[in-house]
């Protein structure tokens, strides 16, 4: 980390973080701190330049849930930023950009409107998978990121590779679907 402290403050990168306590100021991670008066999140803001950003969060309730999500009893943050609509009482991480709470689905931190939230899963296929973006399924669709991949039959979809997938009927390269391709 590029923190360091003394008695007075804390500072990122040389640079006095405005409102930091020194005296209680401590890492959680590599990406959050936290003080007795705030909770900090440090991001990238450009080549070899960091910033720190104060989360407008409950510190007694701030939880990490694997970066970069994060929340207190109210909120739900992703790499610092709020998650307007997520319940943060309901709200998981379910991994490779993914999280729900009981109410909705969101891929990193934007709400995937046509998934439903109480059958949203990720495909294992993900897990062996070296690919740049990752499947999900709910009961009615497949999505590839945050994209759904209209016309794909859940229950015979199956990942293939190199952004390829196929159901029963059709062949799909992302989310289009290959013409005169045969599954």
């Amino acid at each position: 980390s590029n923190f360091c402290k003394d008695d007075i403050q804390a500072y990122l990168d040389g640079k006095p973080i405005v409102g930091s306590d020194g005296k209680s100021f401590e890492l959680l991670d590599e990406f959050f701190a936290k003080d007795k008066n705030h909770i900090y999140f440090c991001e990238a803001a450009g080549v070899s330049k960091q910033r720190v950003t104060v989360l407008p969060c409950d510190a007694a309730s701030f939880t990490l849930l694997g970066y970069p999500y994060s929340k207190d009893t109210a909120i739900v943050f992703y790499e610092g930023k709020k998650i307007t609509s997520a319940d943060a009482a309901t709200f998981k991480v379910l991994g490779d950009g993914y999280s729900k709470d009981m109410y909705a689905v969101y891929f990193n931190a934007s709400r995937l409107v046509a998934a439903d939230a109480a059958t949203f899963e990720l495909y294992k296929d993900n897990e062996a998978s070296v690919e740049e973006f990752n499947y999900a399924k709910d009961k009615a669709s497949v999505f590839i990121d945050d994209k759904k991949i209209t016309g794909a039959d859940v229950g015979s979809f199956k990942i293939l590779t190199l952004g390829y997938g196929m159901d029963y009927n059709k062949v799909f390269y992302k989310t289009a679907v290959v013409k005169n391709a045969l599954p």
